[in-house]
């Protein structure tokens, strides 16, 4: 068949060339990962361009009959695959639009080009969704040093054509022979993350997913384009003698060439001073400007800060143990530095995930962390976390939507690099029922730190109380893909299989959270393959009882059973406790034959949230 665009084997569009002789995928001449299936299917949308491919002629032509059972799970899996390849969208395509029950049509204009010729550039983002990538990480990256042979120099002709838009710090290495100073280390890391996220129209890698490149030996430029960023600055830290010595370069993501290189040597009270000065260096060299504020401190008491870094370090843990110590350390910082706005921004952190991790209760933590943000907030009113830690707080503990909303937005502005602020103005968004912002907001979270389960996991989240489980089911196997022992996203992704009538994999994937248990999810199992869905409801809802707040979901069993007046009484234990999970009353799916009940809207009232 002839194909508009087509030479010989190469098909082109947008930024993108298709060679279907080499069964490649290219974006700017560099390979996109992309499995067979998806591919094929990118191919059969192109044979037709502007044309209505039906589900049936794609069943034909890649699951002849007799070789494939269960189609549509298939289908919906390699065209997800495929459109995170493209970077595309299921709500905004810009390539691949759905057309309703009966197919997919290829939209976008398909140009000519030899097989040779360069692709032209295309004018879509350069966000690109991450399950090919996901795929290509080992999640143990090797534990063997690169040595930088780094010295003090000016910019190389690089910087004259470089273009930096988005970069990654990679964990600076520690020289010191002392393994205990690999907080120091990791904390310069995270410094410099953080100024530099407050550069204006510059997207900087968050630390969750640089951090998964330490001590790996794979080529920058292979990370750059893992990571989707223009640039990878890389560095070493030696402290010893009381003297502090930082050797860092900026390297061309695309072409390995350095674009700047220098090393620092400071007395060790002054690393504020000398963490500023190689950001303004880094700015400089790439030609943008600081944000302000950004590029200045206030003198920071030297033990204080040394504090503040190991209390950093242990918080990112998210151990138990570790997250006990680095509240100790937090309030070693602020007993040593009373003015240090920081540490007590860490300190809210600190006390927001403890009743997630350990016996701490929210009502025991919570206060602290909100005492500590408004510290925090007197201290420096244009710290973007305290006002993130705040605004969460007005979310879950005051139920205060519009201050919440307030904050989130206030610090997004103060740092728009900074990623759990967009991460929890998402989730803020998604239970007040604004879905097309809250997954705006997490695929932005995502740009920002890529390599990050938590983030996935939230992903998976919004895509879910957005009531796209197919979505919602890929980002909660990036999440496991990324952090096996993540229980979370396999318990949601089996609320998400359950919720598109995918019985089996849903008893499946609560199988791989609850793995221990073989009586339970045997029978849970069998309710599924006789697809049982009032039994399978039954025995999910014994997981209720597992949970720390098991009420809510109680009340929300009985309601999809036809349970009524249960439902309605465990909703009145789940507000006596101020339960935070009521903030999903409007997403949750098995109380939509109850939305018209005057006393399910009451309680919508009650909570703060949109009818």
């Amino acid at each position: 068949m002839a194909v508009p665009g087509r030479e010989g084997s190469r098909l082109v569009f947008g930024g993108f060339a298709v060679d279907v002789d080499a069964g490649e995928l290219l974006k700017q001449g560099t390979r996109v990962r992309l499995q067979d299936r998806p591919f094929q299917l990118l191919v059969a949308l192109l044979e037709r361009p502007g044309k209505v491919v039906t589900r049936e002629q794609l069943r034909e032509r890649l699951w002849p009959d007799g070789t494939f059972v269960d189609f549509d799970h298939n289908l919906s899996s390699a065209l997800n695959k495929l459109r995170t390849a493209l970077g595309d969208s299921a709500q905004q395509p810009r390539y691949i639009e759905t057309v309703g029950r009966r197919g997919y049509r290829f939209i976008y204009p398909i140009s000519a080009s030899s097989s040779g010729s360069q692709i032209p550039d295309a004018d879509e983002p350069r966000s690109r969704r991450l399950v090919p990538v996901l795929l290509s990480l080992g999640l143990l990256v090797a534990a063997v040093a690169i040595l930088l042979a780094v010295g003090r120099g000016s910019p190389s002709p690089a910087a004259d054509r470089a273009t930096v838009r988005s970069l990654a710090v990679l964990p600076l290495r520690n020289l010191s022979s002392d393994a205990d100073q690999e907080y120091f280390s990791e904390g310069l890391t995270d410094e410099l993350i953080a100024r530099l996220a407050a550069v204006e129209g510059l997207r900087v890698i968050s630390r969750t997913s640089a951090m998964r490149y330490k001590g790996s030996r794979k080529p920058l430029p292979v990370i750059a384009n893992e990571l989707n960023v223009d640039a990878v600055l890389e560095g070493s830290v030696l402290r010893a003698d009381g003297k502090v010595r930082i050797t860092v370069q900026l390297i061309d993501g695309a072409t390995d060439r350095h674009v700047w290189a220098r090393s620092y040597e400071r007395d060790h009270r002054d690393i504020l001073d000398l963490q500023n000065e190689v950001a303004r260096d880094i700015v400089e060299s790439i030609r943008m400007k600081m944000a302000a504020g950004a590029a200045g401190a206030r003198p920071v008491n030297p033990e204080a800060h040394q504090a503040y870094l190991l209390a950093r370090y242990r918080w990112y843990t998210r151990r138990d143990t570790e997250l006990l110590r680095a509240l100790a350390d937090f309030q070693r910082a602020i007993s040593l530095d009373p003015g240090y706005a920081l540490a007590y921004a860490g300190l809210a952190d600190v006390y927001l995930v403890l009743p997630l991790l350990t016996p701490t209760t929210q009502e025991e933590a919570y206060p602290k962390a909100k005492q500590a943000a408004e510290q925090a907030l007197a201290l420096d009113p244009a710290l973007a976390e305290a006002h993130n830690s705040s605004a969460y707080l007005k979310m879950y503990l005051s139920w205060d939507f519009a201050a919440a909303e307030q904050g989130f937005r206030r610090a997004i502005e103060l740092k728009p690099g900074y990623a759990t602020a967009h991460q929890w103005y998402s989730e803020m968004l998604a239970f007040l029922g604004r879905h097309t912002e809250a997954i705006a907001e997490i695929r932005k979270a995502l740009e920002l730190d890529p390599l990050s389960a938590v983030m996935h996991h939230q992903a998976g989240q919004t895509y879910q109380q957005a009531r796209q489980y197919d979505q919602a089911i890929v980002e909660y196997q990036n999440a496991v893909a990324l952090l096996p022992e993540f229980v979370a996203p396999k318990m949601f992704m089996s609320f998400a299989f359950r919720r598109s009538g995918r019985l089996t994999d849903a008893a499946k994937a609560m199988n791989a959270a609850f793995p221990h248990d073989e009586q339970w999810t045997s029978e849970l199992a069998t309710a599924a393959r006789q697809a049982d869905l009032d039994a399978y409801l039954r025995k999910e809802q014994e997981i209720a009882g597992r949970l720390a707040r098991p009420a809510y979901y109680f009340g929300l069993y009985e309601a999809a059973l036809g349970g009524d007046a249960e439902a309605f009484r465990w909703l009145d234990e789940a507000y006596k406790r101020r339960d935070e999970t009521l903030l999903y009353l409007k997403v949750d799916p098995e109380w939509d034959r109850l939305r018209s009940d005057p006393r399910f809207k009451a309680f919508v009232q009650k909570v703060g949230l949109p009818q």
